[in-house]
């Protein structure tokens, strides 16, 4: 559905949750609220749309607390939820519809919360985790034990996209908005991965939201030898992620030592890119993710 609204309506909006924007209505389509532009729709249109894909109807009842955090992420800042000098992170968590029923799902992630940790569900499947004060923030390892007990114990996935530090007097919607886009993306592009930040996603929006002709053309050099041999692309791609070490390298890939330089020295032949200066491992990196991108484009 969400292809076809696109074609209407390029600039959508997708999200965990509704934007405060009068130039929208909403709808709810596969486990996310989709927000369309009325100037783009005739009003019977609109009418249909909302009929057939109405919001849900779900409640969730959340401590006064709670509904201040929640208010205050939406955009509301007439009060804050704590002291504006505190520190906070919002981490924005994706389960999937598994075996377990959905009212188990909460039950269960609120057991394995810390203290000063707040969760905001949105749906049943999406949500918000809040942690705030001056206990150290939980780190990726945490997260990703969190993730593995979920799906090994509940035979549920859950996926988290970690959020930046703020301080409660930042304008937190915006950097709301802006992970819920990253997140979209991450989940969409990085099927292997349970965890994700604005470091790790950012190269594959920027890719996905630049133009392909563009990118092509950016890279011809790099892609002409991907696409004659394929498998380049992920050694060239593990040796910059394990930066730029052939040990380590070698030991992922299973790989003989000899037999990854063969390939860097011919990688840097073919292309004369300098895959040990910054500027050659970011170039090329993207050249990778294009092509992992490029065929969703």
């Amino acid at each position: 559905m969400k292809v076809k609204l696109l074609k209407r309506d390029p600039y959508l909006i997708t999200g965990t949750h509704i934007h405060k924007d009068s130039s929208l209505f909403w709808i709810y389509d596969d486990n996310q609220y989709i927000g369309l532009h009325k100037t783009q729709f005739s009003e019977q249109e609109q009418t249909f749309l909302l009929e057939w894909f109405p919001l849900p109807t779900d409640t969730f009842p959340l401590s006064p607390f709670a509904q201040t955090w929640k208010n205050f992420l939406e955009g509301d800042s007439s009060t804050f939820p704590v002291d504006e000098f505190t520190s906070y992170r919002v981490t924005h968590y994706r389960s999937s519809s598994n075996t377990t029923s959905k009212e188990n799902v909460l039950d269960i992630m609120q057991s394995l919360l810390p203290e000063d940790t707040v969760l905001i569900p949105q749906t049943h499947y999406y949500g918000w985790i809040v942690e705030y004060g001056d206990s150290p923030f939980l780190g990726e390892e945490e997260w990703q034990a969190w993730s593995q007990a979920m799906e090994g114990d509940f035979y549920h996935r859950v996926s988290f996209f970690i959020g930046d530090p703020l301080q409660v007097k930042e304008h937190a919607d915006l950097h709301i908005q802006l992970d819920e886009k990253l997140f979209d993306v991450g989940v969409s592009l990085q099927h292997n991965n349970v965890i994700f930040n604005r470091a790790s996603v950012l190269p594959y929006y920027l890719m996905a939201n630049y133009p392909v002709k563009e990118r092509n053309a950016l890279f011809e050099r790099i892609l002409h030898l991907f696409l004659e041999e394929p498998e380049m692309v992920k050694t060239i791609k593990t040796y910059i992620t394990c930066q730029q070490n052939t040990s380590q390298t070698a030991k992922a890939l299973y790989m003989h030592r000899n037999s990854l330089q063969y390939r860097l020295d011919k990688f840097t032949e073919k292309t004369s890119v300098d895959l040990k200066s910054f500027e050659g491992a970011l170039l090329t990196y993207l050249a990778c993710i294009h092509m992992e991108v490029g065929k969703i484009d």
